[in-house]
């Protein structure tokens, strides 16, 4: 999850969610990953999501699939 925000961030130089209501943004699912293409933003939000089981299972996978994207 961490990796997620933190890549992107550095991809983008912005933050997916108002930093005044960042809690607000984990506890509903509002991330806002517009600023990078359709198919890198399908991995940020499994890398994201609410369940924890949803998720990729390591950090490897979750680049994998961002190598892939």
């Amino acid at each position: 999850y961490s990796l997620a925000i933190t890549y992107y961030e550095l991809r983008t130089g912005h933050l997916p969610l108002d930093e005044n209501k960042a809690m607000m943004a984990h506890l509903m699912g509002m991330l806002d990953f517009n600023r990078v293409p359709a198919e890198e933003r399908e991995v940020l939000e499994q890398a994201t999501a609410m369940k924890v089981g949803d998720r990729f299972a390591t950090c490897e996978e979750f680049i994998e699939a961002l190598y892939v994207a």
